[in-house]
């Protein structure tokens, strides 16, 4: 997709901000460096994994207050954009420790705990592609946390573009203009001297009261299970193995 194709994508007909808003609550900013403190400190590790890992600018840079650079996520044009649904579902089981059922091919964060929770919470809200809806993740989505878990190839990239793209071809009734912060980067790299005649749209973070939420199981049956993380997550040497 290029950035003609994006600049459609804003400029569509009758484009007001009333009848075709960004959307507020997704593509939000996460809380990469919280205060260090009560429940927060149960997420150190998952944290200082997504302060380092590939998606890291994806959900930290704000356009409007810091440099902005290029929107990249380090991925090659023949990583997938999925992997075997076995492959995908005995990750988030066996390792995750999800105890869910699925729903429409969809995984619901709240049936993983803690870390593990708060990372899900971290792809609906910073990386998603939709405008409702907290808790249910695609399979797509899932496929990312699997892949930047066992440092494996996945096209963050054409994720994100694709869901671009769909938005144009979609029907007007449908449309909304998601990726506020990702279409800023790309317009602020190809036109750094385009001037700021418009109202600024106020970014918003992750709502930080969920590092003691996450903490504590929903009143479902079964329980979810209490699961360390692992692979790159842990160990930033680590290698996926090939099968």
């Amino acid at each position: 997709m290029s950035l003609a194709q994006v600049m459609r994508f804003i400029s569509l007909p009758i484009l007001t901000m009333m009848a075709r808003a960004f959307t507020s609550e997704f593509n939000l900013l996460a809380h990469t460096e919280p205060e260090w403190k009560g429940a927060a400190l149960q997420y150190r590790e998952i944290v200082d994994f997504l302060n380092r890992s590939r998606i890291s600018y994806a959900i930290s840079a704000d356009p409007v207050v810091s440099r902005p650079r290029v929107l990249q996520f380090r991925d090659l044009s023949t990583d997938p954009t999925a992997y075997p649904d076995y492959f995908v579902d005995g990750c988030w089981r066996q390792r995750m420790g999800y105890v869910g059922v699925r729903d429409y091919a969809s995984y619901k964060k709240m049936w993983v705990l803690d870390q593990w929770r708060y990372f899900a919470h971290i792809m609906i809200m910073c990386i998603s592609s939709r405008k409702a809806g907290k808790d249910a993740m695609g399979h797509d989505l899932a496929a990312t946390m699997v892949g930047l878990s066992l440092n494996r190839g996945y096209n963050f990239s054409r994720y994100v573009f694709k869901a671009l793209n769909d938005q144009i071809n979609t029907a007007e009734r449908f449309r909304f203009l998601l990726y506020p912060r990702f279409v800023q980067l790309l317009i602020d790299d190809a036109l750094p001297n385009l001037p700021a005649t418009w109202e600024r749209l106020q970014v918003k973070r992750v709502d930080k009261r969920v590092f003691a939420q996450f903490l504590k199981p929903d009143s479902v049956e079964p329980n979810p299970e209490h699961t360390a993380l692992f692979g790159h997550l842990i160990n930033e040497a680590y290698v996926a193995p090939d099968d």
